[in-house]
Order: C-alpha cells, then structure tokens, then sequence
C-alpha cells in the first residue's frame, strides 16, 4: 500500500474504500482484502485514461452484467461515488470493469485474468448448452441461476487442474439412461474441455452437470 500511494493520490484509496463498504453489504461471502488494492489502482488508471480520451470498450460487459448481476451492481455504485468525488462520470463499461474485480475477489486469487477465464468458459458452456437444445434461457430463474453459479466452480476446478469430484460411476449411469438429452449435452462439454483446456471430467462431474441441465432445460421447455 505504501508503495501504491507513492504514485497514486490518497483520494483514489478513500474512493475504494467507499465503493468496498458498500460492497460488503451486498456481497455475503468473503471479499479478499487484496480487492482494496486492485481497486485503488485500477480506479487511478481509469481517470487516467479518460483524461487521456482513452476509453476502452469493455468486451465482457454483456458477460458480466449476466454473470455478475450483484457485483455489476457494485459497479453501478461505484460509478456515482467516483462521479460524487471527482466529477467523472463513466460509462457502463467501467462499471463492468469494477464488477470483474469483485468477482475476482471472491475467487481467493488476485489475478483479474484468472476471472476473465472463467466468464469466458461458462459463456461458452452456455452456448453449448442454448445451441444442442435450442432455446433460450430464462435469465431470471432459480435453475439458469443456480447452473451459472455450478459452472463457476467447475471452471475454476477446470482451470486449476484440481480438486475434482470424486467418481459416483451407480449414478453416471443412472443419468446417462435417464437424461438422455442433457448426457449427450455434457458429452460434448467434455469434448470442449478435452480440447480447450487438455482437462478431463471426472463422472461425477459429468452428473452434476447432467442434473443442472436438465433442470433449467426441461423447465424452460415447459
């Protein structure tokens, strides 16, 4: 911190202490306390950039604000306390910016990129997903929620090559009989995995992911 506030004024760290008070009455689990660093810099370069008329279009704004509904709402807050204080006032991208930093907060890591993989992994399990069934999601649903908040860890298990679900192979085969849609579903996730990330999934995982999917599919079907 000491090192930080040799390049950044002081009341780039009040706005982040600000924006994390708030954060913390929205966010239930635990906030790494790394998130008032990250913050507090990111925060700096953003004014940076805009008072260098460089704005920077936020690619993963439609991921995050679907993802990351209450951290997106933190960057929302964030946005009319930045303004408050200093009299800039951010487009949503920002805002999208800021929500992929709490996200990544919860993640117990401090590297920003490590989220980002992950949004981009359950985006594309997703359109798996819309594409073998050929329907829409229903976004506000108990079920789309809950599958969304399973891919997360299970992109996180993915991405650190580690603690895998241990192999249940009675109800892998339960599943494969009775779910027929969903299985085949997962059986071209896995081939994703297999090919993207040079990961396999263990049977277990595959019926966690079978019985999710069927959930939100056959609910949105009918």
């Amino acid at each position: 911190m000491a090192s930080l506030l040799k390049e950044v004024p002081v009341l780039y760290a009040e706005i982040a202490e600000e924006i994390i008070a708030f954060a913390r009455t929205k966010i239930s689990s635990s906030v790494s306390d790394y998130i008032f660093l990250s913050l507090t810099d990111h925060i700096y370069f953003a004014v940076t950039r805009y008072n260098k008329g460089e704005n920077i279009h936020n690619v993963l704004l439609w991921e995050a604000k679907k993802f990351y509904k209450v951290e997106y709402e933190i960057g929302m807050r964030a946005l009319d306390i930045i303004k408050d204080k200093i009299g800039i006032e951010f487009s949503e991208d920002e805002a999208g910016f800021i929500a992929l930093h709490f996200a990544n907060a919860q993640t117990e890591g401090n590297e920003i990129n490590k989220t980002i993989k992950i949004t981009k992994f359950v985006q594309d399990i997703l359109g798996i997903i819309k594409y073998h069934f050929g329907l829409e999601f229903d976004e506000d649903s108990w079920n789309y929620g809950r599958l969304v908040t399973h891919l997360k860890f299970f992109a996180q298990r993915i991405l650190s090559k580690e603690n895998m679900l241990q192999d249940d192979d009675y109800l892998y085969d339960q599943v494969q009989h009775k779910y027929t849609k969903a299985f085949e579903c997962v059986k071209k996730i896995e081939k994703y995995v297999i090919n993207g990330y040079g990961a396999s999934i263990s049977n277990a995982e595959m019926v966690y992911l079978v019985m999710h999917i069927n959930r939100v599919t056959s609910r949105n079907e009918s």
